[in-house]
């Protein structure tokens, strides 16, 4: 009967061993599968939020075009203006701008946005003062506020190429000539 219990005993040792090993590996398996679950959901999660703002952009462009339709049904000579002094976000709007106008075969336009006659050091210090009486606070001139100067028509194509393609670009500064 010893002799019995003692094979009982080593066995059931034995079992519990095999176990222990089969829930060692089980946790291991479920460790990688929530890493595997969660990198799915937060990439899920991602997609539906690319899709949403992929959405939201689609349809602020869909206003964007018809606003577009109802302006040129107003003003018979519309264009669509360009102009570019290092800004991100314009960075990004220029080429829809253009895409938006050969889409509504609507001409483009070159536009000088200019708060300041030169670039010289005089120039932006008078426009960082003018921004401190203006705010009642000391800003920092960024750079996009230090091309907000006066431009030639090829200072103007050159910032203008740095986001669109040159021959859309020549297009608008050549749309110039109707200021004329």
């Amino acid at each position: 009967l010893y002799e019995n219990a003692v094979k009982a005993t080593t066995q059931i040792e034995k079992e519990i061993k095999e176990i222990e090993t089969l829930v060692a590996q089980n946790k291991k398996e479920m460790e990688i599968y929530k890493k595997a679950h969660d990198t799915y959901e937060k990439n899920k999660k991602a997609n539906v939020t690319a899709e949403l703002v992929l959405e939201d952009e689609q349809s602020l462009y869909h206003e964007a075009k018809e606003a577009l339709a109802f302006y040129k049904n107003i003003f018979p000579h519309f264009y669509i203006e360009l102009s570019y002094h290092g800004l991100e976000m314009e960075r990004i709007a220029l080429p829809l701008l253009v895409q938006l106008a050969k889409e509504t075969n609507t001409p483009l336009i070159a536009a000088n946005d200019a708060h300041m006659v030169a670039n010289s050091e005089a120039d932006i210090e008078a426009r960082r003062l003018m921004r401190f009486n203006y705010f009642k606070k000391a800003q920092k001139v960024s750079e996009a506020d230090k091309e907000l100067y006066l431009k030639t028509p090829n200072e103007i194509f050159e910032m203008l190429s740095k986001v669109i393609n040159k021959d859309d670009a020549r297009k608008a500064i050549e749309n110039l000539e109707i200021l004329n």
